[in-house]
């Protein structure tokens, strides 16, 4: 019984996850991510790596925008920077400047940096809708240090855009800080695509092949980091599901053997009150009550 509890639980914990509001479409969304060669990219060189890259890329027919980012949604990077202050876990994501766009947040408040200001590191930031809520109670958070939430560099918040769940679907809170990119050579770009994704993969595949042979690039799907994430409950509660079934068959032949025994030991009482009038019926009622009754208490 604990099993098959555990299981309708489970079950019920896949079925929430998969009507989850992310905050955004993952259909259509891709990451790229480069890995430079080891002392021939530096800062610069990889800027300019992803400048051209980002010029070619906007220019291929299918794709919709395209922007940098330091963690890519559900891309499972270990770069994302989590802060934890009264029982908060907060997603620090380093992007560029049209990420926002890519994504398909909405601004709700203030507005988000500019590719000036990605450019000059400028220090502002922009928060989810969420972090804003918990955070700012009856305050505008636009214009407020960043040092109210998070220790460390100083910035001003210009922004807030709505809640998007890009790392971890068990986080539903999807507390952010965006940022704009620093380190060049880990960034990614998230491209957003309409039409097939298939024939736009080889053009992406040629495209930065024809930027510089050396560099080992990797495109992926989001949906299929988020459909990984999926599966992760929809395989547990399949798991407790055919435990709970094992456990209850056994449950089940345990019974039958020991009513079968019992049923034996008690044949002497069963022919005296077949003898005294009892009917089939009237016995077998007795002999299912009996058995059913450790069952249920």
């Amino acid at each position: 019984m604990v099993l098959l509890v555990l299981a309708v639980l489970l079950a019920r914990g896949a079925a929430h996850a998969a009507r989850l509001d992310i905050g955004f479409d993952a259909s259509g969304l891709m990451t790229i991510s480069a890995v430079f060669q080891r002392g021939t990219y530096d800062g610069p060189r990889a800027q300019a790596y992803w400048d051209v890259a980002l010029e070619r890329v906007r220019a291929l027919p299918g794709v919709q925008s395209s922007a940098l980012a330091e963690v890519p949604p559900f891309s499972g990077n270990s770069r994302v920077t989590v802060f934890r202050r009264a029982r908060y876990t907060i997603n620090h994501n380093d992007t560029h400047a049209g990420y926002f766009e890519t994504l398909g947040l909405r601004v709700l408040a203030g507005r988000t940096y500019t590719p000036a200001e990605v450019s000059a590191h400028a220090p502002v930031a922009v928060i989810s809708e969420g972090l804003a809520r918990d955070f700012f109670p009856g305050e505008k958070p636009v214009g407020q240090p960043l040092g109210r939430i998070l220790e460390g560099p100083q910035a001003t918040i210009i922004g807030v855009v709505s809640n998007a769940i890009t790392a971890r679907l068990r986080d539903p809170r999807a507390a952010a800080v965006y940022q704009p990119i620093r380190d060049m050579l880990a960034a990614r770009m998230v491209v957003r695509a309409s039409g097939s994704s298939e024939a736009l993969i080889k053009s992406l595949q040629s495209t930065f092949q024809s930027i510089d042979p050396g560099v080992r690039v990797g495109i992926t799907k989001v949906s299929d980091g988020l459909d990984r994430q999926l599966a992760e409950p929809t395989a547990l509660s399949t798991m407790a599901g055919l435990l709970a079934a094992v456990a209850l068959a056994l449950a089940l032949i345990g019974l039958y053997g020991v009513t079968a025994f019992v049923t034996g030991q008690r044949r002497q009482e069963i022919s005296v009150r077949i003898a005294l009038g009892a009917s089939g019926s009237d016995v077998m009622r007795l002999l299912v009550r009996d058995s059913l009754r450790p069952v249920l208490y």
